[in-house]
């Protein structure tokens, strides 16, 4: 059907030429919105092109910008297994790949593309924007070992998502795949005869996927402080308090995507709900801390403005 519920019908013209969509959104997240619609249970839908420029914002395009990035720091890597790194993140995003493609096997050997699309679309949304985006400074950082960590697990996860993909969207799953087999030849001539995933249940773990979880609800809720208190991210605070306790490592992650200096603790029963406490108060040290902040980022977008890779100065 048509957006507006009626009949879709060349003499009305109530529709967007196919071709329009496929140049504007590419073919890969037309199949993608048809594949995870409820056309794959026999029933109708109101055809909205919304819907495909929202598969290709949540899908296709972060999956191209972690491409891209990866690209930017791979520096030829050839280890595209797991390299079972110990950083959380590492850790997390390994048991969220292996969790998806068990989920997405069951799924389509049951022919049941509704509920891969959806289980794919949310993993993306882990990839990208808190995977990737908590793990940058890492590709640039100067811990040489935690950086190859960071870019062998991308790189597997990026190999592995190709394969993963290809049976719903299989132009971007080749893109991938011909962008890693630059460094790795032994891959297979196409991504469409590789061998499906299989998933490693070693490599699940559930104490990690369970505390980021928690640290993520920790960091949104400080969020939502900090917007009501009209305090941007880039204004260091002081701390902010809970009462979960996690690992140091955990807090660490809060610590930055937050940008507090300490996360502090505060046992208050262990069936309480979630409590989360800013400390607003701004010293001279914290005002310049976030100035300088403020200035970087001025700084960085006259580098993109002016087109600079990260090497240039």
């Amino acid at each position: 059907l048509a957006s507006d519920g009626s009949k879709m019908s060349k003499s009305k013209g109530n529709f967007t030429d196919p071709n329009a969509l496929f140049e504007q959104y590419g073919a890969d997240a037309m199949r993608f919105y048809l594949m995870s619609s409820p056309l794959l249970r026999a029933e109708d839908i109101s055809f909205k092109d919304d819907n495909v420029r929202d598969i290709y914002r949540k899908v296709i395009s972060p999956l191209a910008n972690t491409l891209s990035f990866y690209q930017l720091y791979e520096n030829g890597n050839t280890h595209l297994g797991n390299p079972h790194s110990k950083n959380v993140l590492d850790e997390w995003i390994i048991s969220r790949l292996n969790q998806t493609v068990e989920t997405v096997t069951k799924t389509l050997d049951a022919y049941d593309s509704i509920t891969a699309c959806s289980t794919i679309v949310s993993f993306m949304e882990d990839l990208s924007t808190w995977y990737l985006r908590r793990s940058r400074e890492r590709f640039k950082g100067d811990d040489e070992n935690d950086k190859t960590n960071a870019i062998r697990t991308l790189g597997h996860v990026l190999h592995q998502t190709s394969k993963l993909i290809a049976p719903i969207s299989p132009f971007i799953a080749e893109e991938i795949h011909q962008a890693l087999h630059t460094h790795n030849k032994n891959l297979k001539e196409s991504v469409h005869l590789e061998d499906w995933p299989t998933v490693d249940s070693q490599a699940i773990n559930a104490g990690a996927m369970s505390s980021m979880t928690a640290a993520r609800e920790i960091v949104r809720k400080g969020l939502e402080q900090r917007d009501v208190l009209k305090l941007p991210v880039r204004q260091p605070l002081n701390s902010i308090s809970s009462n979960v306790q996690l690992a140091p490592e955990y807090f660490n992650v809060i610590k930055d995507e937050l940008n507090v200096k300490k996360v502090i603790h505060n046992d208050t029963g262990k069936d309480a709900e979630l409590a989360v406490t800013l400390d607003t108060h701004l010293t001279p040290e914290l005002l310049a801390e976030g100035a300088a902040r403020e200035l970087m980022r001025v700084i960085q977008d006259l580098r993109k403005q002016a087109k600079l890779n990260p090497t240039q100065f």
